[in-house]
């Protein structure tokens, strides 16, 4: 999860590591337009009254991602102003794993 420059740098992330990484999250950032991607499951905000980073560069970024996930044709609401885009996320390659749930994290049995 990056905010501002720190979400740009998501960006950075994504493109050369993709492999260690699940999914990504940027929140209030553009940059996803000076690199090559691939579908990975994504969390974006954008902030409409952003002062530091324009919203206009942010929906670029947004756009991209989109493409990239082969999203936009299935959309689904989510909360009172948010959208779910789904799209093609590539299949696990094994080196990921859930975290096992430790005895302070709620489960459902």
């Amino acid at each position: 999860m990056g905010h501002a420059d720190g979400g740009g740098f998501i960006y950075t992330l994504w493109a050369t590591l993709p492999d260690k990484f699940t999914g990504f999250a940027s929140a209030e950032a553009a940059g996803a337009r000076k690199f090559s991607l691939q579908p990975k499951p994504t969390f974006v905000t954008i902030g409409s009254q952003d002062k530091i980073v324009p919203p206009a560069l942010q929906h670029r970024s947004f756009d991209i991602v989109l493409k990239v996930n082969e999203s936009g044709e299935h959309t689904t609401p989510f909360g009172p102003k948010d959208t779910l885009y789904k799209g093609k996320t590539p299949p696990s390659s094994g080196n990921t794993k859930a975290p096992t749930p430790s005895p302070a994290t709620p489960t459902r049995r």
